[in-house]
Formats: C-alpha cells, sequence, structure tokens
C-alpha cells in the first residue's frame, strides 16, 4: 500500500549552516503566503528548499546561468505571476462548462442543422 505524504501548513525554516542572502531569507519568509502553499507537501518544501539554495547563488553569486532553473521551479508550484494567471484561467475554463452535454458538443464541435441532422463544423 502507498502511503500519499502527510501535509504540512508549517514552512521549514532555512538551515542554520549556509549564509543565506537577505534577498533568499526575504523570499524564503513569503513563500508561506503564495496561493496554494497550504497544500504543499513535505516533499514539497524538500523541493522549494532546492529552489532556495538556487535563489541563494544568484542572489550571493551572481550565478546568473541558474535563473531559468529557478524560474521553472517557481512556475511548478504556482508561485510566478504567470503561473497564477494559468491556474486562475484553468479554473475559470473548468466552470465555463455547464453540462456534460456541453462538454461534449465542445468535443465533437457539432452544429444542430434545420432537420435535427448534424453536421461537423469546417473550423467556424
Amino acid at each position: 500500500m502507498i502511503q500519499l505524504a502527510k501535509t504540512t501548513i508549517t514552512q521549514p525554516t532555512l538551515p542554520d549552516d549556509i549564509e543565506w542572502p537577505k534577498a533568499t531569507v526575504r523570499w524564503w519568509e513569503h513563500l508561506a503566503s503564495t496561493p496554494g502553499a497550504d497544500s504543499w507537501t513535505e516533499a514539497d518544501w524538500d523541493n522549494l528548499m532546492n529552489a532556495a539554495l538556487i535563489h541563494a547563488d544568484i542572489w550571493g553569486s551572481g550565478n546568473f546561468a541558474s535563473v531559468p532553473i529557478l524560474n521553472k521551479l517557481l512556475q511548478d508550484y504556482g508561485i510566478t505571476p504567470a503561473a497564477r494567471r494559468q491556474i486562475t484561467q484553468a479554473k475559470v475554463k473548468q466552470q465555463e462548462r455547464h453540462t456534460p452535454l456541453d462538454e461534449i458538443a465542445e468535443r465533437r464541435k457539432l452544429r444542430v442543422i434545420e432537420g435535427g441532422k448534424a453536421k461537423r463544423r469546417t473550423g467556424t
């Protein structure tokens, strides 16, 4: 039997044995206020700890080559504004579907014409 990871609401602290740049400490402190953070698991926080190390490398050492890696991690967790917009748009799109019949009609792209016959749409 597979046991799912327990969700945690408490954010771990950054390890004391690393000298963290002030920008990374501030960023880490704000992570818990990210929408959806209350559903992050211990494994998620471990992964975000890796993101903190990358963040510290960028802000502490000026290793800007790591920026795309950090941005990808942040996007995966819905932390960036663009990622939050995508999540919101997906929720809105999901709510727009009213009934199972609406979904079927949308998938098949059918249009009812006179006489009750259905004809497949051709792009309009």
